[in-house]
């Protein structure tokens, strides 16, 4: 009996003691549960016994599924670029006010692990979940804290364990969550933040060295150095770097650092580890006692606009400063962090913590051995020292050799850098290339500068965990549409949907990128998650509002990216149209074998165009076949023929997809018996 199996069996076991209402929104029934109940009170819901409807929906739509067929078993893996990625907040995604009061109960691993088939429909091979790590409750953010504020890193968020199922253990719980997601033909990858930590992280008690301390008098105070100068926000160098130490001298930021705990009173500090040991509060009584407390985090980038990091801090991987910082420090420098210390591929000590170095270096294999995990997304890698990165991506590796890297690099100039440590894809930026779409450089910034240079995938995506909504941001639901269904046919690329992008959500996740804290408050006041973050405060979606169809365009756009996937994955496919680089109209993305030609034509004007199929399109798409297949047009997906020489009239955000069969032309079959027939 797998994990799923016993996770059911559980549930049935416990199902006859539920009484009272337990409602879900009607979406969640994705398996036709018949034995519910609605209220007027309640529109858009049913009341379940959730024993029952969660080992339903499992057993029909997971343990009932047939087999996914590994099409890599015993040949070449399939290009990464054929994969649809989910991103998901796992205690946000299948958060609900479940009883009668109204209180929004946290997400879990079992409902999470029910509700796979809503994510499963768009077609997604990989699930992303932000960090589901042990994570802390002080200094927090919000009412819950970070998920990115980890305080240990081997434990999982005992929030995710499910009260429905009693005393078993959140281990377990997540352990048939991966196995259910293998069932279903989706790999999983978690998110690793390693340059960082809570600031009361479980090793502040056994090395306290590891860490950077402050005089808690001054934390109210604390803010990493600027140079005021320059209103814009710099990057490090030479003359850089000597400007910032001067401002840290003169303005007495060095002073604010301290030494450890431990060195300050060795024989106090072995009694604040023993009430640690037996569970007491024991960071409460380092701050007391000592007058320290851990430095709160900042960006790597002087003169950023964001605030400290209250919630976390870095971890002290080398126990020495980099060589050019070496003439601005006085002696007995007590440990301290600077925009260099936070820049770590670059400003390198000569004396490397070698046993925190294995401590995050074997993390990662931790969760590929225990719970079966494909693929992680390291927070920060470009932060992290190049030996240490290749370190944490040999380990996994080693377990692994398919195991998915994901580096969050954002400039896809950088890409060959990512490519060469062992990543196989990267973040990009597509986002803020989505937001300039009415501009005539919009196809050139894309294509040209941003996806096809690219020497790793990069990820195509509307919006991001950090960024505002895309339903937010293109309030006109035309554009929204077409922006969509561009997303999925991108070159070079790997399209992600992000939580909620699906039900039209406009309220982020995180102000973390491209957004201030106005930001907040874009929800009607009157609305539960009316200023609250879901990465810092207790929020569920809006599962109950209408989500104007973008639901059902995500659906249509991805299951023709899956149709057509050996075309789209493989970028050498792909036939850039110089002519339309600088087009204010027009968006072509046109992929060609010696089969077919598939090709989406988007009109990202403000008025109707009727464009010639025939003088648009590359010329060596249509030669030889005058007439192409319409796959989707605004309408949805359809199957019609027009021909390629004649007017085809679209209207502002209308976009169209269609194919053309090229066996008709002598030279694609001379080709084609000299090749195969380009099928991967």
């Amino acid at each position: 009996m797998n994990s799923v199996e016993k996770l059911c069996k559980i549930l049935h076991e416990r199902s006859a003691g539920f009484s009272g209402n337990f409602y879900v929104p009607q979406r969640w029934n994705c398996a036709g549960f018949p034995d519910y109940t609605v209220s007027e009170k309640r529109p858009g819901e049913i009341s379940v016994n959730p024993y029952d409807f969660f080992s339903w929906n499992i057993e029909k739509s997971i343990l009932g599924a047939a087999p996914v067929r590994d099409e890599a078993a015993g040949g070449q893996e399939p290009p990464l670029t054929q994969n649809i990625l989910y991103a998901m907040l796992p205690r946000f995604f299948s958060a609900w006010p479940h009883g009668e009061n109204g209180e929004i109960k946290s997400g879990t691993f079992l409902k999470c692990l029910a509700l796979l088939p809503l994510v499963k429909k768009f077609r997604t091979d990989i699930l992303y979940l932000l960090p589901v790590f042990k994570h802390s409750g002080r200094y927090k953010k919000g009412s819950l804290g970070s998920p990115y504020s980890i305080r240990d890193f081997y434990s999982l968020d005992e929030g995710l364990h499910d009260p429905l199922l009693g005393d078993t253990d959140v281990e377990f719980e997540f352990k048939a969550f991966v196995e259910a997601c293998h069932m279903l033909g989706i790999r999983v990858m978690l998110d690793f933040a390693f340059r960082t930590a809570a600031r009361d992280n479980e090793l502040v008690y056994s090395h306290p060295d590891w860490f950077y301390w402050i005089k808690a008098e001054k934390e109210k105070d604390f803010r990493p150095p600027v140079i005021e100068t320059s209103q814009k926000d710099i990057r490090l160098d030479g003359n850089t770097l000597k400007n910032l130490y001067q401002t840290a001298r003169a303005t007495g930021y060095l002073e604010y650092f301290s030494p450890s705990p431990d060195q300050i009173d060795p024989e106090k500090w072995k009694k604040i580890s023993a009430a640690h040991e037996r569970g007491e509060d024991a960071f409460a009584e380092i701050v007391n006692q000592f007058g320290v407390t851990t430095a709160p985090g900042f960006s790597d980038i002087i003169n950023d606009r964001q605030p400290p990091w209250t919630d976390v801090t870095y971890l002290r991987f080398y126990f020495d400063s980099c060589a050019p910082a070496q003439a601005f420090l006085e002696p007995g420098q007590p440990p301290y962090i600077m925009q260099d210390g936070a820049s770590l591929n670059v400003y390198r000590g000569k004396a490397p913590n070698r046993e925190l170095w294995d401590y995050i270096a074997n993390v990662i294999p931790f969760y590929e051995q225990k719970f079966g995990i494909d693929g992680a997304r390291i927070d920060m890698a470009h932060a992290l020292p190049a030996e240490l990165c290749g370190r944490i991506i040999a380990n996994s590796r080693r377990v692994n050799p398919k195991f998915i890297l994901w580096s969050e690099e954002l400039n896809p100039a950088k890409s060959g850098q990512a490519s060469r440590s062992g990543f196989d894809f990267i973040s990009g930026f597509t986002y803020m290339d989505y937001k300039n779409f009415q501009k005539d450089s919009f196809n050139r910034n894309i294509l040209k500068n941003s996806l096809l240079p690219s020497a790793v995938p990069v990820t195509a995506a509307l919006e991001t965990p950090d960024t505002p909504r895309a339903a937010l941001l293109y309030p006109d639901r035309r554009f929204l549409k077409m922006l969509t269904v561009l997303n999925c046919f991108m070159p070079n690329s790997l399209p992600i949907l992000h939580n909620g992008q699906e039900l039209l959500e406009i309220q982020p996740v995180n102000l973390g990128l491209d957004n201030s804290e106005r930001g907040k408050y874009v929800l009607p006041k009157t609305d539960p998650m009316y200023a609250k973050l879901a990465l810092f405060d207790p929020c569920c979606l809006h599962w109950l509002q209408d989500c104007g169809g973008i639901d059902t365009v995500l659906c249509d756009a991805l299951s023709l990216r899956k149709r057509f996937s050996r075309l789209i994955g493989d970028p050498s496919k792909f036939i850039l149209q110089p002519s339309l680089l600088g087009s204010r109209k027009f968006t072509l993305l046109c992929y060609k074998d010696w089969e077919e030609c598939l090709f989406v034509l988007a009109n990202r004007s403000v008025k109707k165009q009727s464009p010639v199929l025939g003088k648009i399109l590359p010329a060596e798409a249509a030669r030889g076949n005058p007439e192409a297949e319409i796959l989707y047009h605004p309408g949805g997906l359809c199957s019609h023929r027009c021909r390629t020489d004649e007017p085809f009239p679209l209207s502002p955000g209308e976009t169209v997809i269609g194919r053309i069969d090229c066996l008709g032309n002598p030279s694609n079959l001379k080709n084609k018996e000299e090749h195969g027939n380009g099928s991967n």
